[in-house]
């Protein structure tokens, strides 16, 4: 049943989050657009998280701290209050943005999504280092670099870039994440 409950919750107010978003984005034309749906698709939007979160909680979890209590520990970490931030300062770009006198000729679409993509980006990365299966912060072990460097070669410069596979545990369920990602070693510039 709380699978069921879950999926639906997770799905559905998705769907409705979505719904909400094309009626908001739908009254634009008017002098006034409708807040209200701005504010519906970020409240749907947190209780699409919270059904996911619920549609993932393991069976041990709940026969253990019964499922309210479950449920309050799925949502009690860093990535929930990360998308309550994230969702809250998307809804304030849109909607302030759109109230800003745009560039002349333009409708200024391009503007909101250039902020709109650089707010979803910083709190990607944030959110990054959060635990996927908790949500609490993730304590960095170390990292190894491969013997392999990389290098591009430009018209006027060389410059090298090395993988590193960084390694994490969470603190509170013990889990481990690797993450690869590349860095830079160093660069030549010809005269």
């Amino acid at each position: 049943m709380r699978k069921l409950v879950g999926l639906l919750l997770w799905v559905g107010s998705f769907a409705a989050a979505f719904y909400c978003f094309g009626i908001y984005f739908g009254t634009m034309e008017y002098e006034t657009p409708q807040i209200g749906y701005l504010v519906g698709m970020t409240v749907l939007l947190l209780l699409s998280g919270i059904g996911r979160r619920v549609f993932h909680i393991k069976k041990a979890l709940v026969e253990r701290k019964g499922l309210l209590g479950a449920v309050l520990s799925r949502i009690n970490c860093m990535r929930f209050y990360f998308s309550v931030v994230m969702y809250t300062a998307l809804a304030f770009v849109v909607y302030f943005i759109q109230r800003m006198n745009t560039i002349p000729g333009t409708n200024g679409d391009g503007i909101k999504a250039a902020i709109a993509g650089f707010v979803v980006l910083v709190f990607f990365f944030a959110n990054r280092l959060t635990c996927r299966k908790c949500g609490y912060s993730l304590k960095h072990d170390g990292d190894t670099a491969s013997n392999e460097i990389e290098l591009t070669w430009y018209s006027d410069s060389v410059s090298g870039s090395q993988k590193v596979t960084e390694y994490y545990h969470c603190p509170r369920c013990g889990a481990q994440v690797k993450m690869h990602s590349k860095r830079d070693v160093g660069s030549v510039t010809f005269k």
